[in-house]
């Protein structure tokens, strides 16, 4: 999924009314507002249900691991699975990106930063599509590929830390 293209599609699927709102002073800000937190809602949704993916194939490669008497993996696969649930959780709760002067709490970021939050959507949702194939990919190197696992927790973790300096302009 395309951070970016989904923000055009939103922009391209405007009714009559909402490019005529637009043009009206106050509007545009409002209808921007509205569909760059509709977009990254829809953008932290995907991301979560893949890293639902994940834990889900983790408890499967555990499930195989006890049958099958290898549990020398486990308490690093238990240990992936911790960082996969914390790292579902601050997918679901980071804040959406605000480029509008709708909000109080917080200060307003340019469109630039804006443009680079987008990127930083798009590696998160990259690194969780490698993580998918890293779990996929688990053999007799387990250990291993848990290990690279860990590293791509922790790239997307820094990510979500990125994305949240640039929301709150720090």
């Amino acid at each position: 999924m395309d951070a970016q293209l989904l923000q055009e599609r939103f922009a391209s699927e405007r009714s009559l009314l909402e490019r005529l709102m637009k043009k009206i002073p106050g509007f545009k800000g409002y209808i921007d507002y509205t569909e760059r937190c509709d977009s990254d809602r829809i953008v932290r949704g995907f991301a979560a249900e893949k890293v639902l993916v994940i834990k889900e194939r983790i408890r499967i490669q555990m499930d195989v691991m006890v049958r099958g008497g290898n549990i020398s993996e486990l308490p690093l696969l238990e240990s992936t699975d911790i960082r996969i649930e914390k790292l579902y959780r601050d997918i679901t709760s980071a804040e959406p990106f605000v480029v509008s002067t709708f909000s109080h709490n917080r200060p307003r970021i340019a469109e630039e930063e804006y443009a680079k939050a987008i990127v930083l959507d798009d590696t998160i949702i990259a690194q969780i599509d490698t993580m998918i194939e890293l779990i996929d990919s688990i053999g007799s190197d387990a250990e291993k590929i848990l290990r690279e696992m860990q590293k791509s927790i922790a790239s997307v973790e820094t990510v979500l830390l990125e994305r949240k300096r640039i929301l709150w302009g720090v």
